[in-house]
């Protein structure tokens, strides 16, 4: 086993098109960089997700000189480029890569869930020529494909959407929180409650890959008040996706769903309509209307919880082209689509 030198990714110069760091004169190496095997699979510390590899590097064969294996190399992180500086000058060298599913310190002796190759006719020439002081990156790496080696499942951590207000348990004004699933409707997903700080909640039965999930949060501080949040992640077929969540909030939104109107009314942004203008009212605040533009949603943030009426009008120039009268429910921590119908 060779011992290859770690080349942190954050001081990793041969990044991009150019196969070779030229930022400075280093000792002469060829590397492996994950970058170029992982494909569309990330490396991520989450079930099914490539962790770790090992790499053996292939000096290639001449009219003179046999080929010469360099390796393997120690498990490393899928996040971490290996340079080999056993290597000769008027030489070519690719490389055999093993993936796993597990971190590098479980990985020796353990059967790689991915093998590929670099440089040695996968995805194109690749193999890397030396550059006397600089180590060059091998390329033409065949990505590493197909599904993750786990569950397909969504977790949210609902204890990430508590930033500052802190769980109760430690101090902090957050108790319960319940996560309710909201999209794709009809999904049949649980809702779950749980102590603030508890493990995340896997959703592990009946989560189709490619289809977005979206979760509502809501929770209870100890001043009585109301929060709530929201978590959303598609689903990859054999990975243990993590949703992502926004902090909890008293709070909500309103959108404008202008474009979908302009559509259904059969018109053209930036032809038959330029513009738009919107307006909502609540019990206890305006929105006042606002000139906008008819080609995107238009947002109004910050609004206390409750029932909203809304309006919204298109115009062609300074002539109105069409108006609709909007309503809809403020959830704190939600983003609440306005429901419209033409006046």
């Amino acid at each position: 086993m060779v011992a290859p030198i770690l080349l942190m990714a954050a001081g990793f110069g041969c990044t991009g098109e150019s196969d070779v760091d030229d930022r400075r004169i280093v000792e002469t190496g060829v590397v492996v960089d994950p970058a170029e095997f992982l494909g569309d699979l990330p490396c991520a510390d989450i079930e099914g997700a490539p962790k770790s590899y090992v790499a053996t590097v292939v000096e290639l064969a001449t009219e003179t000189e046999p080929e010469r294996l360099l390796g393997p190399s120690a498990p490393v992180s899928c996040g971490t480029p290996l340079v080999f500086t056993d290597i000769r000058g008027g030489r070519e060298y690719g490389a055999q890569v093993s993936v796993f599913d597990v971190p590098a310190d479980q990985a020796a002796g353990a059967t790689p869930s991915w093998t590929t190759t670099c440089g040695l006719g996968g995805a194109g020439a690749g193999a890397a020529e030396i550059t006397a002081g600089r180590q060059t990156r091998i390329r033409g790496c065949t990505a590493i494909e197909g599904a993750g080696t786990g569950t397909t499942a969504i977790t949210v951590d609902a204890s990430s959407a508590v930033g500052a207000f802190g769980c109760a348990a430690d101090g902090g004004t957050i108790g319960d929180i319940e996560i309710v699933p909201i999209e794709p409707v009809g999904s049949g997903l649980p809702t779950v409650t749980l102590a603030c700080g508890q493990a995340p909640v896997v959703y592990g039965a009946a989560i189709d890959p490619g289809v977005k999930y979206t979760f509502r949060l809501e929770a209870e501080s100890t001043d009585g008040s109301t929060l709530g949040a929201q978590c959303s992640a598609v689903a990859r077929d054999g990975l243990g996706v993590p949703a992502t969540c926004t902090l909890l909030l008293q709070t909500g939104s309103l959108s404008f769903p202008i474009p979908d109107l302009v559509e259904e009314a059969g018109f053209v942004c930036g032809e038959s309509v330029s513009r738009a203008t919107v307006s909502a009212t609540g019990a206890d605040v305006n929105v006042p209307s606002a000139s906008v533009p008819c080609s995107a949603e238009a947002f109004a943030s910050s609004l206390p919880p409750g029932a909203y009426s809304g309006a919204i009008a298109l115009y062609a120039g300074p002539d109105l082209a069409a108006s609709f009268t909007c309503a809809g429910e403020v959830v704190p921590g939600i983003t609440t689509v306005l429901a419209c119908i033409p006046n």
